[in-house]
């Protein structure tokens, strides 16, 4: 069976008409890099993502804790390649 992918980017745009992209989509990323200074911040798309389909964020502390406590999600390195595997 042949699995097609596609992937937009669309910028940055008002959260509305993001959340349009979030619900038709089956697979939601955020890398967030895990600076020291960054280590109790996250980005809000990934609590945005928390809806049916496969939500897919790096090891990060704050954006591990969403992911266990809702169960949602699978955390991965902040790798390129565990990302794609993950996804």
């Amino acid at each position: 069976m042949e699995h097609r992918l596609l992937v937009v980017f669309v910028g940055q745009l008002p959260q509305p008409e993001a959340l349009v992209y979030v619900q038709e989509s089956d697979v939601c990323t955020s890398p967030f890099y895990p600076t020291p200074i960054l280590q109790s911040a996250s980005p809000t798309k990934l609590v945005e993502y928390l809806r049916p389909a496969t939500r897919v964020a790096n090891d990060h502390p704050e954006q591990r804790r969403v992911i266990e406590d809702s169960g949602a999600g699978i955390c991965t390195p902040y790798d390129e390649g565990a990302l794609r595997r993950r996804s």
